[in-house]
């Protein structure tokens, strides 16, 4: 009963996971006053303070939940053309799952963690590993991902190339400062992350995000 019961927990999470990734849409710039003219899908916002703002062609337009128009622009890439990026990464297998996502794996990875890219879905939705990223400025979620739906083909050639480096990283270390001078280093060790004062062990926690949170709830920063 055990079993079926974590089982069924699994595919109820994972069930959970998919909708949300479905579900999402991209950000998209507030108008108030919108005009759509022929097939050339040409908005025009009018107002007093710009009489005229044209968007690009084949943009999409949605209302928010405050009745204000989103105008999507569309720079966003397509599925096939994240795919065509991620292909071209000789390090990475392809792994084709369910609803027609892709997940891209690193199999050199010296860390447990091998999936790089994950859930690439025909929506444009995406998620890259970045938790171990060092001086990263992505926001990252409970699983240490970063959704890439609206990254640039740049933008999203850099993090999987950062990526596929920190899984090629054999130890990971962060010094952390407060302003005492005071020095705490956090280290990734054998799948958990662990902060140090000098040699002495300070906490424990299962991710990144964890240890981080609690470093700056005790007015740490990275140094």
């Amino acid at each position: 009963m055990r079993r079926v019961g974590k089982t069924q927990g699994e595919a109820d999470e994972e069930m959970v996971s998919e909708l949300e990734e479905a579900a999402s849409l991209p950000e998209g710039k507030e108008v108030d006053y919108l005009y759509a003219e022929g097939m050339a899908c040409l908005y025009t916002r009018r107002t007093q303070q710009d009489p005229a703002y044209e968007s690009p062609p084949h943009s999409v337009i949605i209302l928010n939940d405050s009745h204000k128009f989103l105008l999507l622009e569309e720079h966003m890439l397509t599925f096939e053309e994240k795919l065509e990026i991620m292909e071209s990464f000789p390090e990475l297998r392809r792994k084709d799952v369910s609803l027609g996502r892709v997940n891209f794996h690193y199999e050199e990875s010296v860390h447990d963690k091998t999936t790089v890219v994950y859930h690439l879905h025909p929506n444009g939705n995406g998620f890259v590993y970045a938790e171990l990223i060092e001086n990263k400025n992505y926001l990252t979620d409970h699983k240490g991902m970063v959704n890439i739906r609206d990254f640039t083909e740049q933008q999203i050639r850099s993090i999987i190339k950062e990526s596929i480096e920190s899984l090629s990283e054999s130890t990971f270390e962060e010094i952390w400062v407060n302003h005492e001078k005071q020095e705490l280093r956090l280290v990734y060790d054998f799948d958990l992350w662990n902060i140090y004062a000098d040699d002495m062990l300070d906490g424990t926690f299962p991710t990144y995000n964890g240890a981080a949170n609690y470093l700056e709830q005790e007015g740490f920063a990275r140094k």
